[in-house]
């Protein structure tokens, strides 16, 4: 799946609306081995396990309302002066089979693509050179 630059660019914007000395902080949160490194699949695994947690009623597809909550990262970039789409322009293009809804599925896609994007050098670990790449592309 070839990610759109609108689904894209929320995760872009998200990370680059951090100051610099803040994204090894960002990225911790994602090495669930503790190595020191975050793997495009850790960011993955993070990412779904997300999606569960606010899927509040366990039908394996978010509402509006639901991804509403995975989507206050944006409302931060935008007031921290970082370019994020509107949530609702974001739930339409990964719900992109017009039932109103994200499925599972719709978001796994989504978050794959967004993290092999992250990953600039393609080595399978998300850096600080690959975030200070996508930062500078800005």
């Amino acid at each position: 799946m070839r990610i759109s630059p609108l689904t894209f660019s929320v995760t872009l914007g998200l990370i680059t609306a951090l100051p610099a000395q803040a994204a090894p902080r960002a990225l911790a949160k994602f090495d669930l081995n503790k190595d020191g490194q975050v793997t495009v699949g850790e960011f993955i695994s993070v990412r779904t396990a997300r999606f569960d947690e606010v899927d509040a009623n366990g039908d394996g597809a978010l509402t509006p309302a639901e991804y509403a909550k995975l989507a206050d990262g944006a409302r931060i970039a935008r007031r921290g002066g970082g370019q994020a789409p509107e949530p609702r322009d974001v739930f339409d293009r990964i719900g992109h089979n017009g039932d109103g809804k994200i499925a599972r599925t719709e978001y796994a896609e989504a978050i794959e693509a967004i993290a092999q994007g992250l990953d600039v050098d393609g080595n399978g670990i998300l850096t600080r050179s690959d975030l200070k790449t996508l930062r500078d592309k800005r």
